[in-house]
């Protein structure tokens, strides 16, 4: 692997991502990739320590129901968060 920063979007990268992500754990584990728009973590450390931080969660749905329909009627909100609580992408 080369010492310049992997393009995560590059198809030779598609193809075999280990030599990217080697290089990402070595020397940026925890990177912020523009074109993916997105945090990648490759040590299992810290994705274990991002996992369990409440901080890092995407439930950003419960916030952005709650706003949307400040001031209505709160059944619908409650049943939606009912029914969606368990779903993983929304862990």
């Amino acid at each position: 692997m080369s010492t310049e920063q992997p393009t995560l979007t590059d198809p030779a990268v598609l193809i075999d991502p280990y030599p990217a992500l080697a290089w990402l754990r070595d020397h940026d584990p925890v990177h912020w990739s523009a074109e993916a728009h997105s945090w990648v973590i490759t040590r299992h450390a810290d994705v274990t320590a991002a996992f369990r931080d409440p901080r890092l969660s995407a439930d950003r749905v419960k916030v952005l129901v709650h706003i949307a329909l400040a001031g209505g009627d709160p059944t619908p909100v409650r049943e939606y968060l009912r029914i969606t609580s368990d779903m993983m992408l929304m862990k």
